[in-house]
């Protein structure tokens, strides 16, 4: 297979600086491009990023010229697709984009779209379906894909998994780490030593994505129809530096034994959408260790894909536990890279 030339925009945040450490390791893919807002366009990427990754800027892409989305539809005939991790006020840009090629984006403002997939590739890649018609609709030639707020990936993956068991009154409750925010998100000052009890709009997100990820194509294939599960959540801002930690709790029914539950979580790889074209991996790893899982453990695992768990508990109908993941690979540019992949595979990117 070949590789796929893509184009990173909003590089140098700290998604877009996600993108690049995990697209330079992965054989599939070609960063064609980089680029980023108007007054860093021309320069070259290593003298103007605030490089937060722990690996050094690739050589390649450090003496790489950035370039302005201004001059995007200069170059796009350069790339089969474009990763985007610009702001929700950049909507516009992606859009305009997609008319040429498939644009994969982190942006919460294509979320709620009817006509757009919003993506965990190994929960519903089904979603696909509405692509055609989004083209259709919108008259593109390419599409656009959204991805998930990171902290609503590790929760809708543990509610799939554990569907059979008809959960409902959900309750989460974040502690989200700091770049979670951006690179200039939050102030030291207010951070350190401290916890902030509200992330704005974060537990909205989370309310309102979930539904939809979990949701069935519509016959016509549409539009998705959202489950009719209800989700109260609470966010909090902690002073890590990386990975969210979740804590949930919900209702189950019937008689479900605690094993019953940690098998399901064990042997879950993946929608039967997923496992068709993919062999998967299970996705939890899970551990009775009494302080299990801590932000730190995912260095520990090398693989930041996983969502880890443990405090797994079954009392009077209730199960609860703690979650793990990262913030940057799991719920941003991992995501969203496995996400093209899927793509790729199934024929929507040529």
């Amino acid at each position: 297979m070949d590789k796929m030339n893509v184009a990173i925009l909003g590089s140098t945040g700290i998604v877009g600086q996600t993108f690049i450490q995990l697209l330079q390791r992965n054989p599939k893919f070609h960063i064609e491009d980089v680029y980023s807002s108007g007054e860093k366009a021309g320069k070259a990427y290593g003298d103007i990023v605030n490089w937060n990754m722990d690996e050094l800027v690739p050589a390649e892409i450090e003496s790489m010229k950035i370039k302005s989305l201004e001059e995007f539809m200069t170059f796009r005939s350069k790339y089969d697709l474009v990763f985007s991790a610009l702001p929700s006020e950049a909507h516009a840009a992606e859009e305009k984009i997609a008319e040429y090629l498939p644009v994969i984006t982190k942006s919460s403002y294509h979320r709620h779209a009817k006509d757009v997939p919003l993506v965990i590739p190994e929960l519903n890649i089904d979603h696909h379906k509405i692509i055609e018609y989004q083209r259709k609709k919108r008259n593109y030639h390419g599409f656009i894909a959204s991805e998930p707020n990171c902290s609503s990936v590790p929760i809708a993956l543990v509610l799939d998994a554990l569907r059979y068991f008809s959960v409902s009154d959900i309750r989460v409750v974040t502690m989200q780490s700091i770049s979670g925010a951006g690179i200039n998100g939050v102030s030291p000052l207010d951070i350190m030593g401290n916890l902030i009890p509200n992330i704005t709009g974060e537990a909205d997100k989370i309310k309102s994505e979930i539904p939809k990820i979990l949701g069935r194509v519509n016959e016509l294939s549409t539009e998705i129809d959202q489950d009719k599960m209800e989700i109260w959540a609470q966010c909090n801002r902690i002073p890590v530096l990386r990975n969210h930690v979740e804590s949930l709790s919900m209702k189950v029914s019937g008689e479900i034994s605690p094993e019953q539950i940690r098998e399901a979580l064990e042997k879950y790889k993946g929608s039967p959408g997923y496992t068709r074209i993919r062999h998967g991996n299970p996705i939890f790893r899970l551990s009775e260790k009494p302080l299990f899982p801590q932000p730190r453990d995912l260095i520990h695992i090398k693989d930041d894909m996983k969502v880890l768990m443990g405090q797994l508990y079954l009392k009077d109908g209730i199960f609860s536990c703690v979650c793990t993941s990262s913030n940057l690979i799991r719920g941003a540019a991992g995501n969203s890279i496995l996400h093209a992949e899927i793509l790729k595979e199934e024929g929507y990117i040529s």
